[in-house]
């Protein structure tokens, strides 16, 4: 556990002076990408591409409406006018509050040709950490049906205009009349156009958009495209907010193209590509908007987002590409076994590049998905990666196909690093480890980050020397291929200050055959560390609660350090952990419960709380 001590006797392998990765790309992929024609603002780049690449390609479809590419370019051209009529300026903050559409997309991209910033603070924070990040815009552009959220810090004084995007703006008429009487018959609470500051995307097309002149800024080096929200958060509990510039989106482009040229057939024209995440997800903001309608892809906009929509919209679509973090993909899978238990195989044939991302899956789960993948008449694997908000999306990709039947560690391979990108794995006092030494990644991209939005000095702890400190424990192979355990904050100290990863520990507990998914929790109030372990069993468990506990409960005395013990159990009825909006492990909710716990005591399951 914790970085291990390096042998000098053994051959080291430095990701820093071999870099070998690099031996999978073509000659020159890595100094291509850095060299690239970075110099245009993010909706020049993209108008470029779509006006030359299949341009007479279907760009969207949702709920029925298609969108041609070029009828999507005029949409960003009419908003770009709806905004200069508004008086928006450059470098101007302006919130956008909504899962993808082909309105919103269309925004987005209106927003930086004239120079201005959207702002996508992550759906998932409470009400407060919104309010504190958008306290300097005058103008929001959000869902109707995100009320519940946002309707608070919205009542600001700050905002003079707040455009309101109905659910079914875009959509094709049929399904426009159908969604109306739905959410009236659900009596949803939504967000009224029509009073004051509020008005509809509707009525500021028709008030704004005969705006004459030239819209589009020109391109200034650094200028920031749009800020993201990262997974994580501050120390003030604010979701932390990601500043992306214009010159990241061409690097990641150049740097997705040198990557699949010896990788596979992906992002084809014509290939079609489901959207379910927020936008203020950097991983569907380039791999599921920008990478597929760059390259002339069909993106299919979902923004019913649950682990069952995403199950029924992959069998409903059957698209080429997908994202989505590992909960999306087990009710997926589960689907798929209960199809192939009536009988009805169904056929995965049509799949390219289906990626479990933003938070994976145990090896065991990826390997049965794999095995589920292939019966079911698919060419590909389940394509693992790993990304963050602070490098704008990808960072690394299984290309190869990683074989799980040979997988000695206790979490997923995530691939190799992009071409451009590199990536190395350093200890505590910032000595380069070699392969096979687990360690904090540092990764160096031209993809960084300007900074994270009003916050220089975590900016300044996250950015240093050019490298980006990911938190996250690494592991690199001889062949520069990685791994990745854990978020580094998910440990605790025995008192002889040893560190003790949390996810060793649920790693160990998964070793029971009887236990599908483990999560220990560090519920201490004081020093002196108090852990709690959920756990989830196998389908047709035969063994008692009381029979669980016990046998865990002797393993963790064999295994865990002294010092260490786990002070109550919680066996789950549920299938899986509970998942939050953004379709991860709802870590917080698991951490709020401090009653139910049990353990076994004088050969008697006890109830105990924390």
């Amino acid at each position: 556990m914790g970085t291990e001590k390096i042998d000098s006797t053994e051959e080291q392998v430095l990701a820093t002076a071999s870099k070998p990765w690099l031996k999978y790309y073509n000659e020159g992929a890595h100094e291509r990408v850095w060299n690239c024609d970075k110099d245009q603002t993010m909706w020049k780049f993209m108008e470029n591409a779509m006006q030359t690449i299949a341009p007479g390609q279907e760009a969207m479809i949702y709920f029925g409406r298609h969108y041609s590419r070029q009828e999507f370019m005029e949409m960003v051209r009419t908003w770009a006018k709806v905004f200069k009529g508004m008086g928006i300026q450059p470098d101007e903050l302006v919130v956008l509050f909504s899962p993808f559409s082909p309105q919103v997309a269309a925004m987005l991209m209106a927003l930086n040709a004239v120079g201005a910033t959207a702002l996508m603070p992550n759906m998932g924070s409470s009400k407060e950490a919104i309010g504190g990040s958008v306290e300097n815009a005058r103008f929001a552009i959000c869902f109707d049906g995100m009320y519940n959220q946002i309707a608070e810090a919205l009542e600001r004084p700050q905002f003079e205009k707040v455009i309101i995007v109905e659910a079914s703006t875009g959509m094709s008429p049929v399904m426009s009349t159908v969604a109306g009487l739905l959410g009236r018959r659900a009596n949803r609470k939504v967000m009224k156009a029509g009073k004051g500051r509020y008005i509809s995307a509707a009525q500021a097309l028709k008030t704004y958009g005969n705006w004459t002149g030239s819209f589009e800024e020109p391109f200034v080096p650094q200028r920031v495209a749009m800020v993201t929200a990262s997974g994580g958060t501050t120390l003030s509990g604010h979701a932390k907010l990601v500043q992306c510039v214009n010159e990241s989106i061409p690097y990641m482009i150049e740097s997705a193209l040198a990557s699949r040229e010896k990788a596979g057939t992906y992002f084809n024209v014509g290939d079609l590509c489901l959207n379910m995440l927020p936008p203020f997800v950097s991983t569907s903001e380039f791999v599921l908007f920008m990478a597929p309608l760059y390259a002339g892809c069909t993106i299919v906009f979902e923004p019913r987002l649950s682990p069952e929509s995403f199950a029924a919209s992959n069998f409903k679509f059957k698209p080429q590409i997908t994202l989505m973090p590992g909960k999306g993909w087990e009710a997926y899978f589960n689907r798929v076994e209960k199809l192939i238990a009536k009988g009805h195989r169904p056929d995965l044939s049509h799949w390219k590049l289906p990626i479990v991302g933003g938070e994976g899956c145990t090896p065991e789960e990826l390997s049965h998905w794999n095995a589920l993948m292939k019966e079911c008449g698919s060419k590909v694997n389940i394509t693992p990666g790993y990304g963050m908000s602070e490098g704008f999306s990808v960072m690394s990709v299984d290309f190869d196909q990683y074989d799980y039947t040979a997988n000695e560690r206790d979490c997923i391979h995530v691939g190799r690093p992009f071409a451009g990108f590199t990536m190395a794995v350093f200890d505590k006092d910032g000595n380069e480890l070699p392969a096979g030494k687990r360690g904090e990644l540092w990764v160096k991209t031209p993809t960084a980050m300007k900074g994270y939005l009003g916050n220089p000095e975590l900016t300044k702890k996250t950015l240093k020397d050019g490298w980006i400190h990911t938190g996250d424990l690494f592991e690199m192979d001889n062949d520069g291929e990685f791994f990745c355990y854990g978020r580094m904050v998910d440990a605790v100290y025995t008192p002889s200050r040893a560190k003790v990863y949390t996810f060793d520990i649920a790693n160990y507990l998964r070793k029971d055959p009887e236990v599908k998914l483990a999560m220990v929790n560090d519920m201490s109030h004081k020093d002196e560390p108090q852990l709690v372990a959920h756990i989830v069993t196998v389908p047709g468990c035969k063994s008692s609660k009381k029979e669980i506990v016990e046998r865990l409960q002797n393993n963790m005395i064999k295994w865990m350090p002294d010092g260490l013990s786990i002070e109550g159990y919680m066996i789950h009825k549920e299938s899986t952990f509970l998942t939050s909006p953004v379709m991860k492990t709802d870590k917080n909710h698991y951490k709020k419960i401090t009653k139910g716990y049990c353990i076994v005591k004088n050969d008697e399951l006890v109830e105990v709380s924390i």
